[in-house]
């Protein structure tokens, strides 16, 4: 009979831990697909300022500035979004290792990047700061 209450119990903690993990990958995948909505409709209203920018100066050296400018902004706001998917990611890591069987903390959902990653912002082992990135 103990062997019966102690199956059913495994399985209920990981059916728990299968939840968590799913209800993780969720909320991350949500959390990324703003990101990526609201860095399209800036991207896109930028454009269309620039363009309308473009069509409006009749001085090449102006539209070449205006083109610099464009570009610098627009690489900013992607490397802003990198770091964005990049903290996302290592807090669904984190949330995922939480989950983990072998994990003897239970799970808590994190919802800013602990002191111990915040000094390195990696997407993958590419560094997107001063800081050297390592994989763990």
């Amino acid at each position: 009979m103990n062997t019966k209450h102690e199956f059913g119990e495994i399985q209920r903690k990981n059916m728990e831990a299968a939840m968590r993990l799913a209800q993780i990958s969720i909320d991350n995948s949500q959390r990324i697909m703003a990101l990526q909505s609201q860095l399209a409709r800036e991207l896109f209203e930028n454009s269309v300022d620039q363009a309308k920018a473009q069509a409006s100066s009749k001085d090449p050296q102006d539209i070449v500035s205006l083109r610099a400018r464009y570009a610098q902004e627009t690489t900013q706001k992607m490397i802003a979004a990198a770091q964005q998917v990049a903290d996302i990611g290592n807090n669904a890591r984190l949330g995922f290792r939480a989950c983990s069987p072998s994990s003897s903390r239970p799970a808590a959902r994190t919802s800013s990047m602990p002191s111990s990653l915040s000094s390195k912002r990696c997407l993958g082992r590419i560094p997107i700061s001063s800081k050297r990135c390592s994989r763990r």
